[in-house]
């Protein structure tokens, strides 16, 4: 927050009768030819009190706006290599629909790039999650304890305390039921989807992307879910303009999810795509 600070300045007394009790050279003449008396010893030591106090107060507030503006941003932080727009600021970005929606209208457009070559390794994702900030939980399981409820977890020799998710209970935002997480019997029922399908970024952009920054986006907290299986699975790699959640209830903020990772990594909208996009979150703001 910034203050506008006033210009304080020492006091000045002005009128003809001190300019020529000045010039006469007789100092404070002009107070003597009009018969007031000179301040105190007592009025003037408390002067200079005041002026210093008037003094120490600027000195604070400027002292306080320097640490204020020096102080980072939050959720600042630099531009990811070779991706339009801001990367590294996608876990921080999500919209509402209205931001969204003005946010549509800057989308790059075009046809979609041919799906030629595209796999889950080109995003460096395997058969499971990688660990990407070394604290021993993979991103697999960060998601699910962020979005699940009652969280209980395993304990192991090989993973640190709190990392592993064992038991917890989602409210599935695609479909909008409850589901009961269990590790051990049934580990795929809550699974983790990219809002924006890795298949569709690879299309919209993603295959002109260096492998460090297609690893971020396949890692990215604002592109991941915890949702059902079977949701995910019935979505699959459709864009926005082929598959919206039967929830209803999340409609609004997954479009506007959807715009937010397309805008934070650059990713086009095809035509299709941008007006689907527009319909809902045009009804959203209503």
């Amino acid at each position: 927050m910034r203050f506008s600070i006033g210009r304080f300045g020492a006091p000045h007394r002005s009128g003809a009768s001190g300019n020529r009790g000045r010039a006469s050279g007789a100092p404070g003449a002009s107070e003597r030819a009009s018969g007031a008396a000179s301040p105190s010893p007592h009025r003037r030591m408390w002067n200079v009190i005041a002026a210093l106090l008037v003094v120490l107060a600027v000195a604070l507030i400027q002292l306080w706006r320097a640490d204020s503006d020096s102080a980072p941003a939050p959720g600042g932080a630099g531009s990811a290599s070779g991706a339009a727009g801001s990367a590294s600021d996608a876990s921080n970005g999500e919209l509402t629909a209205s931001e969204a929606l003005s946010a549509l209208k800057l989308l790059p457009g075009g046809r979609p790039d041919s799906g030629h070559g595209y796999s889950r390794a080109e995003f460096c994702l395997g058969d499971g999650w990688p660990d990407t900030d070394g604290d021993g939980c993979t991103v697999r399981n960060e998601v699910l304890r962020r979005d699940l409820a009652g969280v209980t977890f395993w304990s192991g020799k090989s993973t640190p305390p709190g990392c592993v998710v064992a038991t917890g209970t989602l409210r599935d935002p695609y479909s909008g039921t409850v589901i009961s997480f269990d590790r051990a019997r049934a580990p795929e029922a809550v699974t983790i989807d990219h809002v924006v399908a890795l298949y569709d970024a690879w299309r919209a952009g993603a295959q002109d992307w260096d492998a460090d920054t297609r690893a971020q986006f396949a890692t990215d907290p604002l592109n991941l879910l915890a949702v059902s299986g079977a949701a995910n699975k019935e979505k699959g790699h459709a864009t926005a303009a082929q598959w919206l959640p039967d929830n209803p209830a999340f409609v609004c903020e997954y479009a506007a999810r959807q715009v937010a990772v397309k805008r934070a990594y650059g990713l086009r909208v095809d035509d299709d795509e941008r007006h689907a996009l527009h319909e809902v979150l045009s009804d959203c703001v209503r």
